[in-house]
């Protein structure tokens, strides 16, 4: 696993450190999670828009 740093407003950091508390994982986790989740979408909507252009996906 590699570490990483990110800068986030104060708002969405508060958000992030209650919901770790309120689901019993780290913040890191909830990233983790969080960022997957983005990578799988994205990665499934650019197939659709290849295949939509008759690329190969």
């Amino acid at each position: 696993m590699k570490r990483t740093t990110i800068f986030l407003p104060d708002t969405l950091h508060e958000a992030l450190r209650t919901r770790a508390f309120e689901e019993r994982t780290s913040m890191g986790e909830e990233i983790r999670r969080a960022v997957e989740q983005y990578l799988t979408r994205k990665g499934k909507k650019q197939v659709a828009k290849k295949k939509a252009r008759g690329r190969p996906a």
